[in-house]
């Protein structure tokens, strides 16, 4: 009966590093072969620091508008990289926008092999902004639009920083420990009762703590900046609740909000691009001076 049950035990915990693993490191790190190029755009190769204390080194585009003061940073979500937002950043530097687009930790060709659904990622983004700053970027002229994870880390930076005026967030979700327990089975394809151990191995053997990123808590610690969310009326992935409820924790820092209709899952762009960027650009027009 010890000996059956050592084996159970070993079995769980082989499933769990796997699971763990599995969970926190994206199907491919391939950018393809689009670049701001495609667009008509001139544009640099740029590197930069996360401000964690890893100080994990951060690729992306920088996509100049030289006579414009404002900028963005454009942020995808997990599983991608800045290829994802590279048409949605070519309409904003359309609209005379400076954009800097970047690969998170453990994407595209940044470094680091795992993710953390917004626990370090939020400190990659305040390393961003520290390499604005650098190239003379005021804080008041410094936004950010962000998708799913990106747009969870986003809040979760200007709880950090307060050198981000204000943020465009799609599809975030109000808290990722919640979240990973309804979507373990989908994501890695195993049954509920691993991610106890899937928590536990992110913690002991990366660090990683998945129940620690909730955007919920720091989009009240903000002071008096504004938001925009949007969210598809049909994520199947992120449920509207987090939504409503990060609305509802956000206060009067939530200036703005869109539900689309029959959206799925940071949809909203491709369904509605036109009024998608009439609605950006229109809310950073106002927000950054």
């Amino acid at each position: 009966m010890a000996e059956l049950l050592s084996i159970v035990v070993l079995l769980y915990v082989i499933v769990a590093v796997y699971g763990t693993f599995s969970f926190t490191s994206a199907p491919s790190r391939a950018l393809g072969p689009d670049t701001p190029a495609r667009y008509g755009i001139k544009y640099r190769e740029v590197s930069f620091q996360t401000a964690a204390r890893d100080k994990l080194t951060l690729r992306g585009w920088w996509l100049p508008r030289p006579a414009s003061k404002r900028v963005l940073i454009a942020l995808h979500g997990k599983g991608t990289n800045r290829v994802d937002v590279l048409e949605l950043s070519s309409k904003l530097w359309e609209n005379d926008y400076n954009v800097l687009l970047f690969d998170m930790r453990g994407h595209g060709q940044s470094d680091g092999d795992h993710f953390s659904f917004g626990q370090y990622e939020q400190f990659d983004i305040v390393g961003a902004v520290n390499f604005l700053k650098d190239q003379g970027f005021q804080p008041t002229n410094i936004g950010i639009i962000a998708r799913s994870m990106g747009a969870a880390s986003a809040i979760m930076a200007m709880s950090q920083t307060s050198d981000i005026k204000a943020g465009f967030m799609d599809s975030a979700y109000a808290d990722f420990g919640e979240l990973a327990q309804q979507q373990i089975t989908p994501t890695t394809g195993l049954p509920p009762f691993v991610f106890p151990g899937i928590t536990l191995a992110g913690r002991v053997l990366l660090g990683i703590d998945v129940e620690q990123p909730k955007p919920e808590v720091a989009i009240s610690n903000i002071g008096q900046r504004h938001l925009f969310l949007t969210h598809g009326e049909l994520d199947s992935l992120i449920p509207v609740s987090h939504f409503e409820r990060l609305k509802q924790a956000g206060g009067a820092n939530v200036t703005e909000s869109w539900l689309v209709a029959g959206a799925e899952h940071i949809q909203a762009y491709y369904l509605q691009p036109t009024e998608y960027i009439r609605r950006v650009v229109a809310f950073f027009d106002r927000e950054l001076r």
